[in-house]
């Protein structure tokens, strides 16, 4: 191993161990590097009606190298959600409000659930909505986390989603 490849090793051993094997039995150009770093970001489904949040969620989720699709409705993040190909636009979390326009965020849920294509992805609500029973229904219907818009911290967002999100998820994706 060169000087220029130890480094870049050393940085995707852990998501990236086949990849890298396979791309050092070649040189490295730029283009090999490019691939890399697009396949290094996390993807995730953003539905949220108030562009202001979604907006700060979606920077602070860039800013960790995620990638957010953002859907400002229930039934254009419906739409998403049942057109999904997995090999061609894989999404591996789905970050939902419930008060959206046209269709909850429990619907989504339970649509999410539903599918074989997505079923298996971690669901994140992120909402204002903070009684007891909401969380309830929202752990029934299968979400992997809920998150209170109250003590919701941006800074802290990226690290929780990635705690929940298995290292396999993002492997998987690549082959």
């Amino acid at each position: 191993i060169d000087y220029f490849q130890a480094p870049l090793l050393t940085k995707y051993r852990v998501l990236f161990t086949e990849r890298l094997s396979e791309l050092l039995k070649h040189p490295l150009d730029v283009e090999s590097l490019n691939s890399i770093e697009k396949s290094a970001k996390l993807k995730v489904l953003l539905a949220e009606d108030d562009p202001h949040i979604a907006k700060l969620i979606k920077h602070s989720l860039e800013r960790e190298d995620f990638e957010v699709y953002c859907f400002y409705d229930g039934e254009s993040a419906m739409e998403a959600t049942k057109n999904m190909n997995l090999k061609q636009t894989p999404v591996h979390l789905f970050l939902l409000d419930i008060l959206l326009p046209k269709f909850h965020g429990f619907e989504i849920l339970e649509l999410i659930r539903q599918l074989p294509v997505t079923r298996d992805i971690p669901v994140v609500m992120l909402t204002a909505m903070e009684r007891r029973e909401d969380f309830e229904r929202a752990k029934e219907l299968g979400a992997n986390d809920y998150i209170g818009k109250k003590n919701f911290s941006p800074l802290e967002l990226p690290q929780r989603l990635k705690n929940i999100l298995n290292p396999d998820d993002v492997h998987s994706s690549q082959k």
